[in-house]
Formats: C-alpha cells, sequence, structure tokens
C-alpha cells in the first residue's frame, strides 16, 4: 500500500492532526479524525472529514473508531500526548485496535528524547518532560514488537514561529533542534505516501534547526 484511500488520524484536532486531515483531504482521501469527545470538531468536519469522539484510554472505543473500515487500503497516524496515561496505553491501545482491526500501515508520532535519542536532549528538558518520554517509549516499543508495517516520527521541540515549509526527515538519533507543527504535519503526509519509511524511526525537524550531538554532518533521509 504506497498511498492509502483512508487515513485515521488519532488527535486530529491538534495544529498537526489538522494540518494533516486539510492534505489529505485536498489529495483526495478519505479522513476520520478521532479525538477526546467533546473536542472542537466542526473545523474537520468542514474540511471534509469525519471526526469520532472517543477516549483513547478506553480500548473499546479506540476499537469502535477502527470498526467497518477499508482495511487493505487504511492508515493509522497516532499523534497523541498529555498525561503518561495517554502517551503510553492510550498510544498502545490504538496500536492494538489497528491490529486487531486488520490495518497493517501505523505512524507513531513521539518525540525526540524518546528511546535512544535521549542523549539528545539537555538535563533540563529530561527533568521537565522525562516521565512524557519514557511513556512515549513504552509505546514505540509496543509498536515495534507489533507485526505492523510501522513507521516511528521523533518530532523536534515545537517552533512558535510561522510555518517555513522546510520540514525534514532525518534517519538518526543523534539530532536535536525544532520544527513547526503544520510543517510537522507536511512532513507526516509525504512520509504517508512512501513505502520507504516502514520500519524506520525518524526525526522530524526544520532542517534549518537541524543540529547533530555528534561531529557528523546532518543529512536528511530519502523517502
Amino acid at each position: 500500500m504506497k498511498d492509502p484511500q483512508c487515513v485515521v488520524i488519532f488527535g486530529a484536532t491538534a495544529d498537526t492532526g489538522y494540518r494533516l486531515a486539510d492534505r489529505l483531504v485536498k489529495s483526495g482521501h478519505a479522513v476520520i479524525g478521532v479525538d477526546w469527545i467533546g473536542s472542537h470538531s466542526k473545523p474537520l468536519e468542514k474540511l471534509g472529514a469525519r471526526f469520532v469522539g472517543a477516549d483513547v484510554t478506553n480500548p473499546a472505543e479506540v476499537d469502535a473508531a477502527l470498526a467497518d473500515l477499508p482495511i487493505s487500503n487504511t492508515a493509522v497516524v497516532a499523534y497523541l500526548g498529555g498525561s503518561p496515561v495517554v502517551n503510553s496505553q492510550g498510544n498502545i491501545n490504538v496500536i492494538n485496535a489497528a491490529r486487531s482491526a486488520g490495518i497493517s500501515r501505523f505512524v507513531l508520532i513521539t518525540s525526540i528524547g524518546c528511546g535512544d535519542s535521549r542523549g539528545a536532549i539537555d538535563p533540563f528538558t529530561e527533568a521537565f518532560i522525562g516521565k512524557a518520554l519514557r511513556a512515549k517509549t513504552w509505546a514505540e516499543k509496543h509498536l515495534r514488537s507489533s507485526g505492523l508495517d510501522w513507521t516511528i516520527v521523533r518530532p523536534g521541540g515545537p517552533m512558535v514561529r510561522r510555518p517555513t515549509g522546510k520540514g525534514e526527515l532525518f534517519e538518526t538519533p543523534y539530532i536535536t533542534g525544532h520544527i513547526n507543527r503544520v510543517d510537522l504535519g507536511d512532513v507526516v503526509f509525504n512520509l504517508l505516501r512512501s513505502r520507504g519509511t516502514v520500519g524506520k524511526t525518524l526525526a522530524a525537524i526544520d532542517r534549518d534547526k537541524a543540529m547533530s550531538t555528534t561531529a557528523d554532518p546532518v543529512t536528511p533521509a530519502v523517502i
């Protein structure tokens, strides 16, 4: 499956999820946006996406959100954050539901500082968001062992300034930097259309903000 006909976005009302939904709908994809019950769904529905309210910490609600989909042409993107239980068990529930539904393509968005990229963040950041990073790392480990056609995207820190259109993917854990969350949506849109990202863990950073944590140069991944 190179170009999924349907994409389910968990965390669709956030800047990245909304941007991804916008790009997908305009490209002719069916989009289902899943977020908390009570989330502001009207902007997504105005795009032409279908909104489903669900508590991702409740496996039954996650299963219901993925019911009756064309599994051979569907991909799931999980862009979840907040509490440690959402970062870990929420993401794990989505992974399990996709596997149970027979959906093979899965993109998990976590953060630089997870897993083998822990050394890319400074001690202050580790102290501030370490619990969230550890929770997301558990989700990464679960996805790798799931048997799905997975891709893990670790964005750099959020860039407050306006989108630059310079978001890039880097295939190394030894990199740090920032990326605007709208640009992150564009990055995920592009990787969904490529089989070259399956089984890879990629950092997402604005190419003008990318910094190596080693002596090696930073070079964008070829997808």
